[in-house]
């Protein structure tokens, strides 16, 4: 996912860090992972 443009998310409660990106990032990488794991 590094073309999705994603950055690290500046409201995360621990400070800004490339560790935790925004919720946007989530979101798409979950719907990613559903469509590996569908079976056909």
């Amino acid at each position: 996912m590094l073309e999705s443009g994603y950055i690290g998310d500046a409201a995360y409660p621990f400070g800004h860090s490339v560790s935790h990106y925004e919720t946007g990032y989530y979101k798409e990488m979950f719907e990613k992972v559903k469509q590996l794991t569908e079976f056909a």
